[in-house]
Parts: structure tokens; C-alpha cells; sequence
């Protein structure tokens, strides 16, 4: 490497650095630089790990030429002189620990992704003010052999042909209700049990982000005829961590977004409110209803007495619908919209797939309920 093509490669190297901590994309970064996304990942990172070198060795290596650092751990610096007597020095520059960056990688995805200045609400919402929507996502399993990459077409569908039916009101509310993905990591087992799941295990990361934009589009949608969304995602037990990472992303997508609030916890227990109403999502994979409801009552005791008009325990985990009245309180599970998995066939489980809504008042509750149902699996397909 030349002199001038080592002074351009730092150059560029520590700009990228410097304008990916300013808040640029990698696309935008590209564009300003005049190289390509690829290029522009490669830059951070490496004047990343040169931060954390000995000045003299990252000197001596650049020397050398050896500017990019991604794929260098370890080596020998060897210098001899005029008389060919020489010293060694033995460099490490540590483990490389982000072979795959999961967040990068998913904001990556976003990054060309319009922002919110091209939304418009394609319907008034005039006369909705009192009245707040409450739509259930449960057990998407996204990457499970339950039907992706149809659940993709019959997840868009469902969200389309429902959004399109709501009752008009100005606030939405989204809950994902746990189990977004099928596995919580590329080894494809469950977390707890260990029990290999329906996934191909080195599409992780593909899953990961199938699941950020499907939830992307669901909001996208509900801002089209809601004046705001909000977006809770829940633990579920088949992916306890690997839920944050769609999170945080959706999270940092919306960041500068007045109408979209996503709620960035991990808390398995919640409360979101509405006037006289409140909602408490879990996975419900722990409890039982009536256990749910004292941890509620016992944690949350101003929350629950406020809640005078209705109060709603919403929980996924078992893939069909029922619902009951506790004392002070309705307990619900729902549906998934994908079919049943291998297992659940070979023991003459075929759920019905839906989609649900509810569309509740500030003082007087559930007012109406919308639903978009899936046609259900036959003849063993």
C-alpha cells in the first residue's frame, strides 16, 4: 500500500468512525465518503479495534500495511538492523467478538427504510378520541416450520384486512405477546429444556429481521388511521433474549418519531392504560391466570383499583383462544395465525389461525372487537 492510499484508508477509517458516533447511517456515511456500505462496516470496525492498541504497534502495523484489523488477532512484530541483528515483539489484539453484530446487522436492514415524514393517516380519526385500539399478536414463531414464509403473506394479509375494518380511534396499542421467534439462537434448541425446535439454525439472523419488519409494517399500518402507537414486546420462552434485539431496533427506527412510542423493557410484568382501562400482557407461560392476577393486584395495587371500568390479562403460550371472567377482572388467551407445527399435527392439534383486536372506550371498556381469521390447515397439509 502506497503512501497516499495508507493516508486516504486511515483518512476514511477514522471519518466513518467519527460520523457513525454522530448518529449517520452506513448508507449516508457511503454516500458522503464515496464507498460502499460494505466498505464503510469495515472501516468502523477496524478503527474500533485500533482504538484499543499500543500507539507504537498500530504504528509499526500500518507501516507494514496492515491498516484493516477485522480478520488480525495476533503476530509477531519482527525489526532488524543495519547489521541484521533484530528484536520481536509479540502483539494480540484479543478475541474477535462480534463475528455476526445482530444489531447492526438489523438496523442495517432499516437504514434505506423511508422515515416517518412520508405517513400520512389515510382516514380522520374524528370522533375516535374517547377510544383506544388493543391488537394481540401472539406466538409468531417467526423461522419455525409453521409455515414462513407463508406466515409472511398470511401476517400482512391479516394485519391489512383488519386494520382496514377497526373502528375509528386516535391511540393504538400493539402487544407481541412472547414467542415473536421460534428459537432464541442459532443452536435451535429451546432455551430451558433444550428440545430441538422446526428451524434452520443458521438462518437466525434472517429470521430476526423477517420478525423486525413485520412488526415495522403492522405499525406502519396502524399509523394510517391512529393519530399514535404505542408497542409493547414480551418475553416469551422461546426467545427470552433474542426478542431485545428486535426491540432495540425497532426502538432506535422510530427514535425520532412524536406518534410511535416503543416501550424499551424487559420487565415480564406491565401495565398500559387507557383512561379507566388497563391491559396487563404477559407470555403466561409461568402462571395461571389467577396467579397472574395477585402478582398484578400485589405490584400494581394504584394501576388495578384505577381500572375501574375494565381490566384485561392478555396472554399467548398455548395457541388458541379462551377466554374468563375472574373476580374484577377478563383473562384471555389468543390465537396464533400460523398452522400447527409437526408435533402438533402427529397429535391432531389444527388451531385456527386469527388475528384480534379490541377497541376500548375510556369509561366504559371494550366497546367492540375486530377479528381477521386464517383459513385452517386440512388434510394434514
Amino acid at each position: 500500500m502506497s503512501l497516499n492510499d495508507l493516508e486516504k484508508y486511515l483518512r476514511e477509517q477514522s471519518e466513518a468512525l467519527f460520523l457513525s458516533r454522530q448518529g449517520m447511517s452506513h448508507s449516508e456515511i457511503a454516500k458522503k465518503l464515496g464507498i460502499s456500505k460494505d466498505a464503510v462496516y469495515r472501516r468502523i470496525k477496524s478503527a474500533k479495534r485500533a482504538e484499543n492498541i499500543d500507539p507504537q504497534i498500530r504504528a509499526e502495523l500500518y507501516n507494514r500495511g496492515m491498516t484493516d484489523l477485522n480478520g488480525l488477532r495476533s503476530g509477531w512484530l519482527i525489526q532488524k538492523d543495519e547489521k541484521g541483528a533484530g528484536t520481536s515483539l509479540y502483539f494480540d489484539l484479543g478475541p474477535d467478538n462480534e463475528k455476526i453484530s445482530f444489531a447492526e446487522a438489523i438496523l442495517n436492514a432499516l437504514e434505506d427504510i423511508p422515515k416517518l415524514d412520508s405517513i400520512e393517516k389515510c382516514r380522520e380519526t374524528r370522533g375516535g378520541e374517547e377510544f383506544a385500539t388493543w391488537l394481540a399478536l401472539a406466538d409468531l414463531h417467526v423461522g419455525g416450520d409453521y409455515g414462513n414464509p407463508k406466515l409472511e403473506v398470511d401476517f400482512n394479509r391479516a394485519i391489512d384486512d383488519l386494520v382496514g375494518r377497526l373502528p375509528k380511534a386516535t391511540h393504538a396499542v400493539l402487544f407481541e405477546l412472547g414467542d415473536l421467534l421460534e428459537a432464541n439462537d442459532h443452536k435451535g434448541v429451546t432455551p430451558n429444556s433444550g428440545n430441538p425446535l422446526d428451524v434452520k439454525r443458521e438462518d437466525h439472523l434472517k429470521n430476526t429481521t423477517v420478525a423486525l419488519k413485520l412488526l415495522r409494517r403492522a405499525i406502519y399500518r396502524l399509523l394510517e388511521t391512529h393519530d399514535t402507537v404505542e408497542v409493547h414486546i414480551i418475553k416469551g420462552n422461546h426467545d427470552p433474549t433474542a426478542y431485545i434485539a428486535v426491540m432495540i431496533a425497532l426502538a432506535e427506527h422510530f427514535a425520532e418519531s412524536d406518534r410511535v412510542k416503543i416501550v424499551v423493557s424487559d420487565d415480564d410484568y406491565r401495565v398500559v392504560t387507557w383512561g379507566q382501562c388497563a391491559a396487563f400482557p404477559n407470555h403466561g407461560d409461568k402462571l395461571k391466570w389467577e396467579q397472574l392476577k395477585d402478582v398484578w393486584t400485589d405490584q400494581f395495587p394504584d394501576e388495578w383499583a384505577a381500572a375501574k371500568a375494565h381490566r384485561l390479562i392478555m396472554t399467548a403460550h398455548f395457541h388458541h383462544d379462551r377466554r374468563r371472567d375472574l373476580v374484577g377482572c377478563t383473562a384471555e388467551h389468543y390465537r396464533t395465525l400460523h398452522g400447527p407445527n409437526k408435533w402438533a399435527k402427529g397429535n391432531g392439534f389444527f388451531s385456527r389461525g386469527s388475528l384480534t383486536a379490541m377497541t376500548v372506550h375510556l369509561d366504559e371498556g371494550e366497546q367492540y372487537r375486530t377479528v381477521s381469521n386464517i383459513r385452517p390447515t386440512r388434510g394434514g397439509i
